[in-house]
């Protein structure tokens, strides 16, 4: 239900979930941890805003990159 994403891996996830929007396959997804700024939270808030018109929508959060024990 939570997907932590540090800067690093962004730029590859994005397609990813780009291609899973309005599908099936991720419906659990609740919350993106993101370590990201600029057009690369603009791209998951895209996500996001496709996703408020399903019954599964998405927060985004903003992590420092840091979990907690």
């Amino acid at each position: 239900k939570d997907l932590y994403l540090s800067e690093e891996f962004v730029p590859r996830i994005v397609p990813a979930l780009r291609e899973l929007v309005g599908g099936r396959t991720m419906p659990t997804l609740q919350n993106i941890f993101l370590e990201a700024s600029g057009p690369i939270q603009e791209a998951i808030e895209q996500i996001v805003a496709a996703r408020q018109v399903t019954s599964h929508p998405i927060a985004v959060i903003r992590w420092e990159g840091k979990l907690e024990d």
